[in-house]
């Protein structure tokens, strides 16, 4: 059964769910315009060795991240979690 991500599509939040391997499997609308077109492409190589070392931690371990960043004089509040299927 092909996993689905749809219900993700109209949240007011950006979205971006990967495999065990970093491949990008899905964005929703909010992530697509914000990052651009990622879909096949691997997050490690867009992000900095110690932001891919955080991410393959948390997939190893299933432990969730969150933080605040100040983007373009906007605030945001990012929460990376593993996906359990």
């Amino acid at each position: 059964m092909k996993q689905t991500f749809d219900y993700l599509e109209n949240v007011a939040f950006a979205a971006t769910v990967c495999d065990k391997e970093g491949i990008v499997l899905y964005q929703n609308a909010v992530a697509r315009q914000r990052d651009g077109e990622a879909i096949g492409k691997n997050l490690y190589n867009c992000h900095s060795p110690k932001s891919s070392e955080k991410i393959r931690m948390m997939m190893e371990t299933g432990m969730s991240n969150s933080y605040e960043v100040i983007h373009h004089g906007k605030h945001y509040f990012v929460h990376h979690t593993k996906c359990f299927s």
